[in-house]
């Protein structure tokens, strides 16, 4: 896929300025001695979660090759380039991210001892409006979803946006089942 010139220097100058941002922030927290909560919270685990969280680790980078190989092997032996693609690589990054959230959430290793549910579910819910949006948009537009035999960079957003969209809901779904189970 060829590109124009002025779509790599907005690609390049997007990460450059996200880059820029987080160090501009990075030296005024260091400057001013004060790092905030949100940057920088006191998350513990206990043993069990930790244990646990290892596991969907290793779980999750498990589905993460397992993806990449067969990715590869269809690209290679069946002519099918689709999930090598940009878009179809961030198919098999969403995947495995939901994958280690589903084990972690399960196990009620998701949260730390300080954090909250409200918490996470607000910000679930915001991360997958701000990505469902242009995903939506794209559809909307109906862009198409293969460009050149690969899948479009324009749907990550959507991917991205089912993903926190799932992960709030599986979490969510737990908490009732845990509820139900106390009364």
């Amino acid at each position: 896929m060829n590109h124009s010139i002025s779509y790599i220097v907005g690609m390049l100058s997007g990460f450059t300025a996200v880059i820029l941002v987080i160090l501009v922030v990075r030296i005024l927290c260091r400057k001013h001695r004060r790092v905030p909560k949100m940057l920088n919270p006191e998350i513990t685990y206990d043993e069990r979660q930790i244990l646990a969280r290892g596991k969907a680790y290793q779980t999750a980078f498990l589905v993460l090759i397992g993806y990449v190989l067969a990715a590869s092997c269809l690209d290679e032996f069946l002519g099918c380039p689709q999930l090598m693609s940009f878009g179809g690589l961030w198919l098999g990054v969403c995947l495995s991210i939901l994958v280690f959230v589903s084990i972690c959430i399960r196990r009620d290793a998701y949260l730390s001892l300080q954090e909250n549910a409200k918490e996470f579910n607000i910000m679930g819910i915001v991360i997958s409006i701000l990505n469902l949006v242009p995903g939506f948009l794209s559809l909307y537009r109906k862009q198409p979803f293969l460009v050149n035999n690969s899948i479009s960079y324009r749907y990550i957003n959507l991917m991205v946006g089912m993903l926190f969209l799932l992960s709030t809901l599986l979490f969510d779904l737990k908490l009732i089942y845990d509820k139900g189970s106390e009364e």
